[in-house]
């Protein structure tokens, strides 16, 4: 007879997750300090038993925990959850999307910090290359690698929508660290188009090309150079962000490190990298697709075919030759 026992979905999830940034339960663990100085443990990832989600504290760059304030309340804690199964909704024109976080509502945009920064940044320990990517759990995989690592909580969430300003707790690693090269590090489906007869199949392309443009807009002011990444296009069907690159067998992880701190530009085994100034604008639109629509439909015939298509309003499609404009 078997003596095993069944666990609830809820943790088998937690267990996973953790499995996958390279955590246990005897280390998903860190300190956050008290308002006098004194330190208390709290779990980096944690659940309850009566929710179908993991809560994710976060934690200010000097080691504080992250509050909010709802009505006359100004010291909960604050936390993402990550839904252990998307909410599906429908959006304003109907169509159904899926949530896969969630934070209290008005809340703002906050970076999360893994442990390794916060501990680099009370020390005033000096930082050369400060990574940005999406989600705690990619921050959290590429931290325990070794990597100098921030999370967003998405693609544009690096902006003070009141300030107009870099993220507070981004610009404050920046400064107290005295970074010297920021890279913006995207999942390996920033490329990728998905045909729809009546969908713009340039929308998607411009808004990580928009992603890019403007953090690179934010962080001109800081005295850093500033790189764009993402992981390569030929690891989208088994490894599309950062901790599931690392936790694919046979990476290996200390050349995954090297790639993005030796900030080698061009196309690596695991990285495309490239440099952004001030005048990368014309770059970065062909390297988005977003120049020239014969480019566009080469780089994704096998997605089109021989299917009219939109592409920045106007309508085309592939005569056996040549992209024709249909309009």
């Amino acid at each position: 007879m078997s003596t095993e026992i069944k666990q609830s979905p809820i943790i088998a999830y937690y267990l996973q997750r953790l499995k996958d940034v390279g955590l246990t339960e005897e280390n998903n663990r860190r300190q956050v300090f008290n308002a006098d100085g004194r330190p208390q443990t709290i779990p980096i990832f944690c659940y309850k038993e009566d929710k179908d989600w993991l809560e994710i504290p976060y934690v200010r760059p000097d080691g504080t925990q992250e509050f909010y304030a709802e009505g006359k309340k100004e010291d909960i804690p604050y936390t993402r959850i990550r839904y252990r199964i998307p909410r599906e909704y429908k959006d304003t024109e109907g169509r159904i999307k899926k949530q896969r976080y969630n934070q209290p509502p008005k809340t703002g945009v906050r970076a999360y910090c893994p442990p390794a920064i916060v501990e680099k940044y009370r020390q005033q320990e000096n930082i050369q290359t400060l990574i940005i990517v999406e989600g705690e759990f990619k921050s959290i995989a590429g931290s325990v690698n070794g990597m100098d690592i921030m999370g967003i909580g998405g693609m544009q969430n690096y902006c003070n929508k009141e300030t107009n300003e870099l993220e507070a707790n981004i610009s404050q690693v920046i400064r107290t660290c005295k970074v010297q090269n920021v890279i913006l590090l995207l999942d390996a489906d920033c490329l990728r188009v998905e045909y729809k007869d009546k969908k713009d199949l340039a929308t998607r392309l411009q808004n990580f090309h928009s992603a890019v443009t403007r953090f690179s807009e934010l962080v001109r002011p800081f005295d850093v150079d500033l790189y764009f990444a993402h992981v390569q296009t030929k690891y989208l069907g088994t490894a599309k962000g950062l901790d599931d690159l690392l936790a694919l067998p046979g990476v290996d992880k200390e050349r995954v490190n090297r790639e993005l701190e030796k900030l080698s530009t061009g196309e690596k085994i695991y990285f495309s990298v490239q440099r952004i100034t001030a005048s990368s604008t014309s770059k970065l639109m062909k390297y988005f697709l977003l120049d020239n629509v014969s480019e566009f439909y080469e780089a994704n015939k096998e997605v089109i075919q021989d299917k009219p298509f939109i592409y920045k309003g106007s309508r085309y499609y592939w005569d056996g030759s040549k992209v024709v404009n249909a309009w």
